[in-house]
């Protein structure tokens, strides 16, 4: 197990949690059965921000942050997106690109309910 994995403190969004993963691999994470569907060969190295997942390990979004600044235009957007639009449609999930993880707490409990 990575440093980073023993590390990580997940944060219980509703009926979801949340993890920030931003150093481990998508295969590190299903080796550790934080996720439970096996990544493929092309995205397994992928290191996502955060991954939103049920108590079980089925991923529900995929998330990328970015600075404010890195917002402020369609364009920064449509790339923000692109870094890990792969990653989400392997996994059929949405992408979320957020600036902070209270926002992102904020955004989940309006959502589940």
């Amino acid at each position: 197990m990575s440093e980073e994995l023993m590390q990580i403190v997940p944060t219980i969004l509703g009926r979801y949690i949340y993890y920030a993963t931003r150093a481990s691999s998508l295969r590190q994470l299903h080796k550790e059965k934080i996720i439970s569907h096996a990544p493929s060969k092309e995205i397994a190295a992928k290191k996502p921000d955060g991954l939103i997942v049920t108590p079980d390990g089925a991923v529900k979004a995929v998330i990328e942050y970015k600075q404010p600044a890195e917002l402020n235009t369609p364009a920064k957007i449509l790339k923000a997106v692109k870094q890990e639009i792969g990653v989400a449609r392997a996994m059929s999930k949405p992408v979320v690109v957020n600036k902070d993880v209270a926002s992102l707490q904020a955004a989940c409990f309006s959502i589940s309910g």
